[in-house]
């Protein structure tokens, strides 16, 4: 009885270790406006960003330049 316990409890350790580290992504986004002259993107955090967080991107058109479409 014991050893199977001791067991158990190894197994629920090494799973709760495996759990926190999959929760642990980031990610960088890369953009770019085409033509490169025509403006910039803007990102509301700077990267990288983890999994589940939200961020706003927005295009800035550079003057004599309109914003058309992701």
């Amino acid at each position: 009885m014991k050893i199977s316990f001791l067991f158990l409890l190894s197994l629920t350790m090494i799973s709760c270790s495996i759990n926190q580290l999959q929760e642990a992504d980031f990610y960088n986004v890369i953009s770019t406006s085409v033509p490169i002259e025509g403006g910039e993107i803007v990102f509301s955090d700077n990267p990288p960003y983890e999994t589940g967080q939200t961020i706003t991107i927005t295009a800035v058109a550079a003057p004599n330049y309109k914003f058309s479409h992701w």
